[in-house]
């Protein structure tokens, strides 16, 4: 199952095994000016291709080794062999090597399996940033565009905000500029867990303000309900 919606230059790729007609569980990639960010799970790769062939790819990011951000990385290989793929250092031995990562029944179902992908490079080559061509293209020189620019970090939700991209919450303010087209990997990757990501269920957030006043909400609420427990005599 595939859904696309289009947030001005970036599309979001929304995919899912199917039941009855019914996604199980959603996961994203996203397109902006030649770059994918993830590839999906295996088992929608065959529609996630099709899809891509109204546009042009000519280099592909991975944010994390998980099976839903990988399983697509053997059809884009073949699909788009001059392409260069990223991802983290310490992805490289999940994506060479997909049994490693030991998936549970329940996760086979939902995803499927990944396949070995070979040639994925990482991030450290790039300098830590990946950069759309487009981006790259207009130099520093270029005339700055409405709205400020953020460099990204790989392994990220990437949400949408006032007409603009930014993959994590966390990025590190930059320039001034336009919309995000380039994906930095922070300095501290390689000490952190292979699949630490932020939230990637592939919903576009207007703003995060909701889901952070609904979480602060819950914990006082356990932190009260904690505080009036009293331990049986």
């Amino acid at each position: 199952m595939i859904h696309v919606e289009q947030h001005g230059p970036v599309l979001c790729i929304r995919l899912a095994r199917s039941l009855m007609g019914r996604p199980l569980q959603w996961a994203a990639a996203y397109w902006v000016e030649g770059l994918l960010i993830d590839a999906g799970p295996s088992c929608a790769a065959p529609q996630l291709l099709r899809m891509l062939e109204h546009v042009y790819v000519d280099q592909i990011a991975v944010t994390h080794c998980h099976e839903e951000r990988i399983g697509g990385l053997a059809l884009l290989r073949e699909r788009f062999p001059n392409a260069p793929i990223y991802a983290p250092r310490r992805a490289l031995a999940a994506i060479e090597e997909p049994e490693r990562l030991r998936l549970p029944v329940y996760r086979r179902v939902m995803w499927g399996r990944p396949r070995a992908a070979a040639g994925v490079r990482s991030y450290d080559e790039a300098g830590n940033v990946v950069c759309t061509f487009l981006h790259a293209a207009r130099g520093r020189n270029a005339r700055p565009q409405r709205g400020p620019r953020r460099p990204v970090r790989a392994g990220a939700a990437l949400a949408v905000q006032r007409r603009r991209v930014r993959l994590a919450a966390r990025s590190r303010p930059a320039a001034r500029g336009g919309l995000v087209r380039r994906i930095e990997q922070p300095a501290h990757a390689g000490k952190s867990a292979p699949g630490a990501a932020l939230p990637w269920e592939g919903a576009v957030r207007r703003s995060p303000l909701p889901a952070i006043q609904a979480k602060i909400a819950r914990l006082s609420e356990l932190a009260q309900n904690v505080a009036r427990w009293k331990p049986r005599a």
